[in-house]
């Protein structure tokens, strides 16, 4: 009898601690892309390292070059209408091809969610992130505050130096 009751014990915490367990998918991780934010980051397109400042309101996806310096003028506005180039005031709309190089850019905060996902939660250095993998798409998202710390998409990658909701 007493046999059945350590078993029977066991298997309870067993339940338990399973219950315990935090349940993590895409659609709460990412998020992120759908509320407004602001966030600084270093963007590697195409060999070459962009410090942008990036902020989302709306459906408006904005990005400022602050270096290199010779782009420090422009901003790149991604909208569901298209591209646009800003600068002093005046906006050009811009085609979106595969000639326009800063097009990937749009990919990094618009990563879809649906799919196969593989997501761990690991703890490089100490920090705890959930590393997020889909084909050649790899997100780091703090475990904590679920905000994107380094993103992959398409050859193009950010790693995020500052992130504001």
């Amino acid at each position: 009898m007493k046999h059945i009751i350590s078993i029977l014990s066991v298997i309870c915490l067993l339940f338990s601690l399973s219950a315990c367990a935090e349940n993590v998918n895409m659609q709460g991780l990412a998020a992120y892309q759908s509320d407004d934010f602001s966030a600084e980051a270093i963007i590697i397109l195409g060999g070459e390292s962009y410090k942008t400042e990036i902020e989302k309101r709306g459906e408006k996806l904005a990005f400022r070059f602050c270096e290199p310096q010779k782009l420090a003028a422009f901003s790149f506005i991604f909208t569901e209408d298209g591209a646009i180039l800003a600068t002093g005031g005046t906006e050009i709309p811009i085609c979106e091809n595969s000639f326009f190089k800063f097009s990937a850019l749009r990919a990094l905060f618009c990563v879809p969610t649906e799919g196969a996902w593989k997501i761990q939660r690991e703890s490089p250095g100490g920090v705890d992130v959930y590393v997020c993998k889909n084909g050649g798409t790899v997100l780091y998202i703090d475990a904590n505050s679920h905000t994107p710390l380094k993103i992959y998409v398409q050859g193009v990658t950010a790693d995020i130096l500052r992130f504001t909701k």
